[in-house]
């Protein structure tokens, strides 16, 4: 009988979540937790991706044609 009482007082102590909070926290994690089968969420992800590369590029080489505008715009005006 001991025993019984020891572990009921214990046991008021430690935390014990619903089964919304359960559900919660496992629905927030499930992706991370998943290590295959889940194709789809990688291939989003790889193209989320790829369309983030492309817009840098655009913006890079935009940026590079602009200075070299800039640059032989400086140089044109040089030779005057």
């Amino acid at each position: 009988m001991m025993g019984h009482s020891s572990s009921m007082v214990l046991s008021k102590h430690y935390y014990k979540p619903t089964e919304i909070e359960v559900l919660d926290d496992y629905l927030r994690t499930v992706d991370l937790l998943t290590f295959s089968a889940n194709s789809e969420t990688l291939n989003k992800k790889v193209k989320d991706l790829e369309e983030q590369n492309k817009n840098t590029d655009y913006i890079i080489k935009g940026n590079l044609q602009e200075k070299d505008e800039q640059f032989k715009s400086l140089t044109d005006d040089s030779h005057l």
